[in-house]
């Protein structure tokens, strides 16, 4: 009777535990700071602008960001118009340096919500962010980053749990 019992509650207690996800978005995101501060920056001037600035220069870019985050990070940037959203393409220099790039509190918080996405690509750019049309604000759809672009590893999407009870458990019986 008490091995059933206990080999009961080992069943259900064992079920129970699984491996925690893990958000990737957090990896990547910090990661790419620099990604999203050029999508912030591209943000602003689609805003401004209302849309019809379709001649979007890196270096106007580059100036118009104060806190000088982004300057040697990018060799050029290109606006596409799709259906349905706004493409900004975008290749990094072959010094790109993402780790002195800071964000703030809030601007961690935004990165972390917004979508990542790493797949492969044959393109010449690295990677690509997609606005919504000025009907939306301009809102950051996804930023997709080509795989092997400067992008370090990221964190899988499970990992073990760290209260696994499956040893306590073991060490009863």
């Amino acid at each position: 009777m008490k091995t059933g019992i206990l080999f009961m509650l080992m069943i259900c207690i064992g079920g129970c535990v699984s491996p925690s996800k893990v958000n990737s978005y957090h990896t990547i995101s910090n990661v790419n700071k620099d990604v999203f501060i050029l999508s912030s920056l591209i943000q602003d001037y689609l805003r401004k602008t209302k849309g019809r600035g379709r001649d979007l220069d890196l270096n106007e870019l580059i100036e118009r960001d104060t806190s000088r985050r982004i300057p040697n990070n990018f060799e050029k940037i290109e606006l596409i118009s799709r259906g349905g959203h706004i493409a900004v393409k975008f290749k990094f220099l072959g010094s790109r340096n993402q780790r002195t790039v800071e964000l703030a509190d809030q601007e961690k918080a935004k990165a972390e919500k917004l979508k990542w996405i790493i797949k492969d690509s044959k393109e010449q750019y690295d990677g690509e962010i997609q606005f919504e049309y000025g009907e939306r604000f301009h809102i950051i759809r996804k930023i997709i980053i080509k795989k092997g672009s400067n992008v370090a590893n990221t964190a899988p999407l499970r990992q073990p749990s760290r209260h696994s009870t499956i040893p306590q458990l073991k060490a009863l019986v």
